[in-house]
């Protein structure tokens, strides 16, 4: 026969209580967290884009023309380096995806003198909902992704438009 130790340990309903609202605490906190990823995620996608506008503006202030086409997804566009090297340029964007250079480009019929894209890569794939783009294009301009300066162009790839 076991002795009786009375008040030592917890029963089993009280073991089960402490559990049943542990999970109810954190079913309330994932969405929470989940939103504040992807405010943060939005956060820092507008950030590049104003930083690599800004350093695409100084190089075209201080060689008169914007800078080439860039030749790849993973590189610097031409002479750029020095203007882009402290910044994310060359990684992987927080929604997939790499940031693109594109000059003269055609986007839905419009040409666009200069604009930043991010578009999919080999090793890295755009994942991102509409709603969330729409949130992006409301902290930089209008939240509509067919006008502004930041929109969908073609093949609906997200652009920063950095001059018309």
């Amino acid at each position: 026969m076991w002795p009786k130790n009375k008040g030592s340990g917890f029963t089993l309903l009280e073991i089960l209580a402490v559990v049943i609202i542990t999970g109810i605490l954190i079913s309330l906190a994932i969405p929470g967290a989940n939103k504040l990823i992807l405010t943060t995620r939005n956060n820092i996608i507008v950030n590049d884009l104003k930083v690599f506008a800004g350093a695409f503006h100084q190089y075209a202030g201080e060689n008169g023309a914007w800078p080439d086409d860039q030749g790849s997804n993973d590189a610097f566009p031409p002479n750029m380096e020095g203007y882009l090297m402290e910044t994310a340029w060359t990684r992987k964007t927080p929604i997939g995806g790499n940031y693109n250079w594109d000059k003269n480009s055609n986007h839905g019929g419009t040409v666009f003198e200069a604009v930043i894209s991010i578009t999919d890569s080999n090793e890295s794939e755009i994942i991102v909902t509409m709603d969330q783009l729409g949130l992006i294009d409301a902290q930089i301009d209008d939240g509509n992704l067919n006008s502004g300066l930041f929109r969908l162009g073609r093949r609906n790839i997200p652009i920063f438009i950095v001059s018309n």
